[in-house]
């Protein structure tokens, strides 16, 4: 061996090294789960990797079999991670997974419980309005809520209730997620005042839509609680609207048998032959002079109210039937002059002068009486 081989073989054994040391890092990088709370955690909390359920990133091989295809990843819910060697406990869900539709609100619930050195910056959400620090396929719909307590012992609890909105369009056998990210610091940064911060990802929560049910093994459970009918007013005016309609018609034959079909109580003679002198006294004043018809109806009408009132046949009775049944009455002088003033218009075709007919209506309203107004 010469002195040229000799320097070829160390250089080949120096750089042999090298790549294998190269590669075992960076498969290390790439494949090996970390206890941070980015998005290679998700590995070590058994959520579903990008190449077939394997937990490192292997190149694909001759015999394939890294190149399974695991398909959609399995929803959950509520779904949880574990950061920070239990310093961070992230639980994400929300009532109903499932059966959304393009453009649904979607409320999401998120619940960071942390150690008490633990601070978390809330500013990309609340004011930035930034879910992730990635492209996302869900936007902010409405103000997050954030609320936090302190436990027992020292640790703190953050709840964040999201509103979230997706126009994406699902794709043959595969799902949205939607992921939520946060900064966070467990500790001080070398110059003791500034703080060291890190990336809090959610793992990925799967929203199904347009399903009736999810694709997953099993049925999951979500909010069961019995929930209060809520109808628009509208909807309330449209039913009493229909119930009014479908009972109009029986109503208004009801109200055709009590006024017509069923005998009603008779009214006083009076007011029966006051309803037709109004009426004539009404058509005289619009014309301005008496007609024939008038003394018609004012003859028949009187003539009605005295057979009610004294039981006596008058309604047919000829003048000298009157005189016979009605001569002992005090008042048989003017039931005389009203029918025989009414009789000289309607058989003799006389015509009565304006002083006649002026007596015959004050003749009326004395044996009529009206007590029930002042008239």
């Amino acid at each position: 061996m010469n002195l040229l081989q000799g320097t070829r073989i160390a250089l080949f054994a120096s750089a042999t090294m090298v790549m294998a040391l190269g590669l075992s890092s960076q498969v290390m990088a790439q494949g090996a789960p970390q206890d941070a709370c980015g998005n290679l955690v998700e590995v070590a909390q058994g959520q579903p990797s990008p190449n077939g359920g394997f937990p490192f990133n292997y190149a694909d091989d001759g015999g394939g079999v890294n190149k399974q295809d695991a398909g959609p990843p399995m929803p959950g819910n509520p779904i949880k991670k574990v950061c920070e060697r239990g310093a961070i406990e992230i639980l994400m869900g929300n009532g109903q997974h499932f059966g959304h539709r393009i453009g649904d609100r979607v409320p999401v619930t998120v619940i960071i419980t942390t150690a008490p050195n633990v601070v978390i910056d809330f500013t990309t959400l609340e004011k930035q309005r930034k879910l992730s620090f990635e492209p996302t396929d869900f936007e902010l719909l409405g103000e997050p809520e954030i609320s936090s307590t302190t436990l027992s012992n020292g640790a703190k609890r953050y709840v964040i209730q999201l509103g979230v909105q997706s126009f994406v369009m699902k794709e043959e056998g595969k799902v949205i997620t939607l992921r939520v990210d946060l900064r966070y610091s467990t500790e001080l940064a070398e110059d003791g005042k500034t703080r060291n911060w890190k990336v809090m990802s959610t793992p990925d929560f799967v929203i199904t839509r347009s399903l009736t049910v999810d694709h997953g093994n099993e049925l999951l459970e979500g909010d069961l609680q019995k929930k209060p009918l809520s109808l628009p007013w509208l909807t309330y005016l449209f039913l009493i609207t229909g119930m009014v309609s479908l009972l109009s018609i029986p109503g208004f034959a009801l109200v055709k048998y009590l006024n017509r079909v069923r005998t009603r109580k008779n009214p006083p003679a009076e007011r029966v032959a006051w309803a037709v002198f109004d009426e004539v006294l009404a058509e005289i004043t619009s014309m301005g002079a008496f007609k024939t018809e008038h003394y018609v109806k004012i003859d028949s009408a009187f003539r009605n109210y005295l057979e009610a009132k004294l039981l006596v046949p008058i309604a047919s009775a000829t003048i000298p039937q009157i005189h016979d049944r009605l001569a002992d009455l005090e008042e048989f002088d003017d039931i005389l002059m009203v029918v025989s003033s009414c009789e000289r218009v309607i058989y003799k075709d006389e015509q009565l002068s304006d002083e006649e007919n002026f007596a015959l209506v004050q003749t009326i309203k004395k044996l009529v009486p009206r007590s029930w107004d002042s008239k």
